[in-house]
Formats: C-alpha cells, sequence, structure tokens
C-alpha cells in the first residue's frame, strides 16, 4: 500500500509539468504579423534558412568546372588503327590467295611486275589506312610489315600527352582565358563518374592548360613527316578530344558539396523568439516548429511514464482482486461444509432414539399407561424400526454421495465464472493500456526521427571533409579545417538537443 501511495505521488508532478503551451503556439504564416511575443522554455536549435543558402551559394561557387580527362585515349586511338590495318592485311592476303593459289610468295614473284601491279590497284580502291608499298610486299612474304605504325603512333602519343578539349564549352561559345577547372583523370570518357570520386580525385588548373581540338591537329600535322600526305590526313582525322566538359557532374558536385553545410540559430530558455509586431520570416518559423515538436516528445514522455505507472497499479488491483474472491470462495465452502455437519448433527438424536432402549423413567411410564403388546405386535414394532434405520441411513447415503458433490461442484462453478470474469477485464484493461503505449512509443520514435537523421548527416559530411583534407593542397587546409570545426560544433549541439530531449 505504501508503495502504490508513493507511485501516486509520483504521478503529480509529472501531470503539473506537462506542457500545455504546445497547443497555444499561434499558427503563423510567412509575412505575417505576430500579435504577441513568443518566450521559448528550452533550448532550440533551429536552421537558418536565409544563411544556410548562402553559404551553400558561396561554397558552390567555388567549385569550378569539371572536366573529365581519359589518360588511355592515345592507346585507345592506336587500337583502332591497329585493326583497321590488321583487316586491310587480312583483305590483301585474301587477294594473293585468289590470284596465286597461296599468299606465301616467293621474292622473285613480289618483285614482279604482276605483283606491283596488283599492289598499286589494291591501293587505289582501299578505302582503310593509307599503308605505303613497301608493307604490302612484306605481307606477302609472310611478314607483320608494320613497322610504319611507330612512325604514325608517336606524334599522336606526344600530342595526347596533354588534355584536348573542345573547341567551345557545352552551351556554345569560346572558351574564356584562365578559367578555372577541376581536372578528374579516368580511364574512358564514357564512364559514370561519381560526384565523391571527382572531388577526391580533381585537380585545380585552368583552361590554359587545356589544347583545343583545332590547336592539336595543327600540332599533329606538323609532327608527321613531310611528303606523307595520305598518313598525316588519316592521323589527324582520327585524332579527337581525350577529355570533356562535364556540367551534369558539375551540379552534383556541388550539391554534394554543399549538402552538409547548415547555419544554425540557438535560442536559450525564457528568450523571446518572435516579438510582438515582428514580420514572420524563415527563422521564426522554423523556432515555431521546433518548439512544437520539443512539446510533443516531452508530451509524448510524459503520458508514457503516467501508463506505465497506471499499468502497474492496475496489475496490483487486479492481483488483490483475484486474491480476495479466492479466499471469499473459500469461506463460502467453509461454512457450507460446516452447516451440513450441523444438520447431520441435528439429526443423530432422532435417529438414535428409534434403536437405543428406553431409560427407566420412560420404560415406567409407558408401561403404566400402556398394556404390553403380544409377542407378535413386538416382533412387527421391531422390523418397523429396523427399516427406518436404514431408511435414514440410505438417506444420508444418497445425501453424501448426490447431493454433497453438486453442490460443491455449484459453488466452484460460479467461483470460477466469477474470477474468469475479472481475469478477462483485466486483460482487455492491460491490452488497452499496451495498445496505447506502443502508439506513443511509435509517435516518439516518428519525432526523433529527423534529429537522429541530421546527426548522421553531420557525421557522414565530416568524415568527408577529413578525407578531403588529406588529399587536398596547403591551400585549401585551412579552409576545411574551419568547415569540419564548424560541422563538429552543429553536430555537438544537436547531440545536447537530443539529449536535452531524451531527459
Amino acid at each position: 500500500m505504501v508503495n502504490r501511495v508513493a507511485r501516486l505521488l509520483m504521478l503529480v508532478p509529472v501531470l503539473l509539468t506537462c506542457p500545455g503551451w504546445a497547443e497555444d503556439l499561434p499558427a503563423y504564416r510567412l509575412g505575417e504579423e505576430a500579435t504577441n511575443d513568443v518566450i521559448t522554455t528550452k533550448r532550440l536549435l533551429v536552421v537558418d534558412e536565409e544563411a544556410t543558402r548562402a553559404i551553400q551559394d558561396e561554397e558552390a561557387a567555388k567549385i569550378p568546372l569539371f572536366v573529365v580527362y581519359s589518360t588511355n585515349h592515345a592507346a585507345f586511338i592506336e587500337s583502332e588503327v591497329w585493326q583497321a590495318v590488321t583487316r586491310l592485311r587480312e583483305e590483301f592476303l585474301a587477294v594473293l590467295q585468289a590470284r596465286y593459289g597461296t599468299h606465301r610468295l616467293q621474292p622473285e614473284v613480289i618483285a614482279s611486275q604482276g605483283f606491283q601491279d596488283i599492289a598499286e590497284q589494291f591501293l587505289a580502291v582501299n578505302p582503310g589506312p593509307p599503308v605505303p608499298a613497301q608493307a604490302l610486299s612484306r605481307w606477302a612474304g609472310s611478314a607483320t610489315g608494320e613497322e610504319f605504325l611507330e612512325s604514325w603512333f608517336a606524334p599522336l602519343r606526344q600530342v595526347l600527352s596533354r588534355p584536348v578539349c573542345p573547341d567551345e564549352l557545352p552551351g556554345g561559345g569560346p572558351i574564356p582565358d584562365h578559367l578555372p577547372l577541376n581536372l578528374t583523370p579516368v580511364a574512358d570518357l564514357a564512364w559514370f563518374v561519381k560526384e565523391g570520386y571527382a572531388l577526391s580525385n580533381a585537380t585545380r588548373t585552368s583552361s590554359g592548360d587545356l589544347i583545343p581540338l583545332s590547336t592539336a591537329r595543327r600540332a599533329l600535322r606538323a609532327a608527321f613527316p613531310d611528303g606523307d600526305a595520305a598518313s598525316t590526313g588519316f592521323m589527324v582525322e582520327q585524332l579527337q578530344p581525350n577529355c570533356r566538359f562535364d556540367t551534369n557532374l558539375t551540379q552534383r558536385a556541388k550539391a554534394f558539396a554543399v549538402s552538409g553545410l547548415v547555419r544554425m540559430r540557438q535560442f536559450e530558455p525564457g528568450e523571446v523568439v518572435i516579438r510582438k509586431g515582428q514580420r514572420i520570416d524563415e527563422p521564426a518559423l522554423a523556432a515555431l516548429s521546433e518548439m512544437r515538436e520539443a512539446a510533443k516528445v516531452v508530451h509524448l514522455e510524459q503520458q508514457l511514464a503516467v501508463n506505465r505507472v497506471s499499468v502497474q497499479l492496475l496489475g496490483e488491483r487486479n492481483l488483490w482482486l483475484a486474491g480476495l474472491l479466492g479466499g471469499t470462495g473459500l469461506v463460502f465452502v467453509l461454512l457450507l461444509v460446516r452447516s451440513h455437519r450441523l444438520r447431520r448433527r441435528a439429526l443423530m438424536p432422532v435417529l438414535s432414539s428409534s434403536l437405543v432402549p428406553a431409560a427407566p423413567e420412560t420404560r415406567s411410564f409407558i408401561e403404566a399407561n400402556v398394556v404390553e403388546a403380544p409377542p407378535g405386535e413386538e416382533e412387527q414394532w421391531r422390523r418397523r424400526a429396523l427399516e427406518a434405520e436404514r431408511h435414514v441411513e440410505r438417506v444420508q447415503r444418497l445425501a453424501r454421495s448426490s447431493l454433497m458433490p453438486h453442490l460443491a461442484q455449484q459453488l466452484k462453478d460460479n467461483v470460477v465464472q466469477q474470477l474468469a470474469t475479472q481475469m478477462d477485464d483485466m486483460l482487455e484493461v492491460q491490452a488497452a493500456v499496451a495498445e496505447q503505449l506502443a502508439a506513443m512509443e511509435e509517435r516518439l520514435e516518428r519525432v526523433q526521427a529527423p534529429l537522429q537523421d541530421r546527426l548522421r548527416a553531420y557525421e557522414q559530411r565530416i568524415t568527408e571533409l577529413q578525407l578531403e583534407l588529406a588529399q587536398r593542397g596547403q591551400e585549401n587546409q585551412v579552409l576545411l579545417r574551419a568547415r569540419i570545426e564548424a560541422l563538429r560544433w552543429q553536430l555537438d549541439q544537436e547531440r545536447a538537443r537530443a539529449h536535452a530531449g531524451a531527459n
């Protein structure tokens, strides 16, 4: 009983401290004028939307246009040219097989005028690479004859050792001088580059380090030997940019870089959040929203505590009620047994009088007033007395064998039915309370879920900035350290707020 009273007294401060200002907060809209002061009763940490947009725009402006640079582009072009020359060689050997019955010719056949005419005719109709005539002679002699390819590839490699870009920007127009760029190396220009990889592996450069395609082709033409116009023209046509301007990657990288940048505004307990006559702006609306969420969390926690104590008290009351019903049933059974014993004791003298001989006084009274019965009549009275005694015994046995079990079963059924009814009522009440507790816990988790998401976002952003700090140059380390410290401060504030909300 003392513990029960103590728990009831514990509910009093909880009920008295339940915040009622959550329902009293005004439902202002953006641009409306406040009609009264709004004061917070606990510490609030509110996102300053305007300051957040400003810092995000400032940080996004620092990220230049991304240029994806393929380091294997020269090898890719060489592979395509090599395959084209290989196909051309197979076609020429097929011509020799049809003309001579074999594609491995003797030196005197290769030196003949007929072979020279076939080679010239083949080169005249050849749509592929402009291979020299000496290569055809070596092919007919079962040699590779592709030494000339090295004279083609050497100038190509020299030109593609630097980033070669298109002549115009993606949106059109010439490329400005000294345009800041982020150069990201990849193995293939067709790859989809993730923003995290681009930010971690990009090299800060400018448009002056790039070579436009037209300039690169002029350089390649000048690198070829004089007099080999066909080979020069073929290789110049094969030359394509080994980098591309990626505006989509630039936008994704900017969004990725500013995703964790947030400016917070803190309100201390007792501080005026909105003053009377103030125009409602975004920070004020955010503060009102935070106050409502905080009030909901506190209210749910207090209501949960009240329901838990109520469930404990209800369980104790049901146990006490079950014990009382059990004790009452036991007393009723004992009273019934006692009553049966008293009735039996009351019948015993009557039953015994027919079997026990009469006392001397009674016998003298009977003898004085009754004429002695004949011997036949005495025997008849004796038989009647025995029959009456046997009849009483049968009645007693019948009562003990049938009536008492029936009465006991009826009493047990009544007690069990009452206990079952009470137990059903107790289970229904406990189920209803458990359902209410589960609903309140679910609402509490939904309210606290956005806060946990913000904490995870801060921790992820700090890890990414630390990785970027380890990979960036010295000139960006001061800025990155400042951003990391700011995010850590915001993370500590969010954790403090989560701890205060839990308490």
